[in-house]
């Protein structure tokens, strides 16, 4: 049987990762903890100095790919099955 071309598969590790994230951001507290981050730090990246504005730009990066990972709760993922079991 074929698997639907949207759902991705996954090592049964990092699902184990994902549900991490999505169980630390997505309680309340971890609602707080991340609006806080976007404010402090997904503000403009612009600066004069080059190394301010890498600097910026990396602790934009990090939010990012929180953020990256909570939307993959809404897409359809799937454990892999041990081929070896």
């Amino acid at each position: 049987m074929e698997r639907p071309k949207d759902i991705k598969l996954v090592s049964p590790e990092v699902m184990a990762f994902l549900q991490d994230y999505w169980e630390t951001f997505g309680s309340e507290r971890g609602q707080r903890v991340l609006k806080d981050m976007r404010t402090k730090y997904c503000g403009s990246c612009f600066s004069g100095n080059p190394y301010k504005m890498a600097f910026m730009t990396g602790q934009r990066e990090v939010v990012m790919d929180i953020e990256e990972v909570l939307e993959m709760r809404e897409q359809a993922i799937q454990v892999e099955e041990d081929k070896n079991a």
